[in-house]
This record gives C-alpha cells, sequence and structure tokens, in this order.
C-alpha cells in the first residue's frame, strides 16, 4: 500500500457527550447517531454497542424511507431509543454530590448494590445496555 510516506492530516478529539441524547438529532436530510447524537450511557459513556444498534435501525429506516415512503427515519430511531431516565439521576447525583464518590469506593462493593449497579450500568434485568 505504500504507507512509508504517510503523514497526519489532522487529529480531532473531545469528551463523550454524557448529557443525553440531542433535541435535534435529525432534520430533512440529516440524521446523527452514536457519540454524534449523543447516543452514549449517561454513566460509563459507553456507546459501541447503541451506535450499532441504533445505526443499523438507522440504516433500516432509511432504506424503508427511500424505497417504500416509510416514516422519516429520524422518526423511528427517536421512538426506539430509550429515555434512561434513572441513568440520567444517577450521573447527575455522581458528577454533583460528595456522597457519590464514597459509596464508590465502599458499599458498591457489597452485593447488593453490586446487583444495583448492574441493573443501573447494564440493565441486565430488561437484558439491555
Amino acid at each position: 500500500f505504500g504507507l512509508s510516506g504517510r503523514r497526519v492530516l489532522e487529529k480531532r478529539g473531545g469528551l463523550i457527550p454524557v448529557g443525553g441524547v440531542l433535541r435535534n438529532f435529525f432534520r430533512d436530510r440529516v440524521l446523527l447517531v452514536g457519540d454524534a447524537a449523543g447516543m452514549v450511557s449517561p454513566l460509563t459513556a459507553g456507546g459501541i454497542h447503541k451506535a450499532y444498534r441504533f445505526g443499523k435501525l438507522a440504516a433500516d429506516a432509511i432504506a424503508d424511507h427511500l424505497e417504500r415512503d416509510g416514516p422519516h427515519p429520524g422518526t423511528v430511531v427517536r421512538r426506539a431509543y430509550p429515555r434512561l431516565a434513572l441513568k440520567h439521576l444517577a450521573r447527575w447525583s455522581y458528577d454533583r454530590l460528595p456522597v457519590a464518590r464514597a459509596l464508590e469506593t465502599g458499599i458498591l462493593t457489597r452485593d447488593l448494590f453490586r446487583r444495583l449497579a448492574e441493573r443501573v450500568f447494564f440493565d441486565r434485568m430488561n437484558g439491555r445496555m
């Protein structure tokens, strides 16, 4: 491939958006998904699973919209995206309340709170992430 003469053209970086899905992540002929749309876990900032899941949903919805005049793909994605209210509250609390850091070091190692953390972080009760 002749990569010996390569050079970096541009570097980019930034914070992972954990504030929730953008209010306007779609319009007319534009649809953002994944990190670009704020579709990440508000607690862990994880987004690969959501990017894949909602990227595929968006692709299917775009095809349906173009081939069969289905609903706008953004509307389809918005309806499918979970609200995550409990996770957003937990993130807000963790960022602002000093007791949250104390919980992290002690209580969360105990079984009851480990299960609670699994529920909040990974939504294991519903089989979703």
